[in-house]
This record gives C-alpha cells, sequence and structure tokens, in this order.
C-alpha cells in the first residue's frame, strides 16, 4: 500500500493514517475473534456492523 501512495502524490497523508489504523485493528479484531479461547457472543456482535438494505 505505502508504494502505491508514494506514486501519487496527490494522496492526502491523514488518510493513510487512517488506512495504517484500520488495517491494525483489524489485525486485532481478527486475532480476537479468531481465538478459541475468546469465543464471546457479546464481542463478535460488537465487531459487525448489521445490514441496512
Amino acid at each position: 500500500m505505502d508504494i502505491k501512495i508514494r506514486k501519487h502524490s496527490e494522496f492526502d497523508p491523514r488518510r493513510k493514517q487512517l488506512l495504517d489504523s484500520l488495517v491494525s485493528d483489524s489485525k486485532d479484531l481478527l486475532k480476537d475473534l479468531s481465538s478459541v479461547e475468546e469465543i464471546d457472543p457479546e464481542k463478535i456482535s460488537k465487531s459487525i456492523t448489521p445490514c441496512t438494505q
């Protein structure tokens, strides 16, 4: 991702910070949700977004 961003000078650095944060959060969430020891229905419910179709 960093290489692609560097190639586009118009890319806003604040967006990169946001993307980095989202990637980090998603890694942590995947780790928590994939752990057999951490199966918790409440944690799973909080990690999803309801479909609004």
